[in-house]
């Protein structure tokens, strides 16, 4: 869909969000799961996805700061999912 070396910076929204549009189509062709993919692919999304979370664990990312899901919050840091959770919320099930 893009080159390799492309990092879309200078994109004007509407292509990012074009280009968001064909990953999404493209994905849901295989399940959205990486394990679906055509083995050059799953090899190159491994490969990418690898070197990203170098980079990440670089710049300082951990996995206890990662990001957690809430049912109706988006997305919040681990440490702060107290204040979303209700006193009757089962900690561990939903996580």
């Amino acid at each position: 869909m893009i080159n390799d070396d492309e990092n879309c910076q200078g994109w004007r929204v509407d292509q990012i969000e074009a280009l968001w549009e064909k990953v999404n189509d493209k994905w849901a062709e295989y399940g959205c799961l990486a394990s679906q993919l055509p083995l050059e692919l799953q090899e190159k999304h491994e490969r990418v996805h690898a070197n990203a979370l170098e980079r990440a664990k670089e710049l300082g990312w951990t996995p206890e700061n990662w990001l957690t899901a809430t049912d109706f919050q988006g997305w919040v840091k681990e440490e702060h999912m107290e204040e979303f959770l209700s006193p009757d919320w089962e900690h561990g099930k939903h996580r």
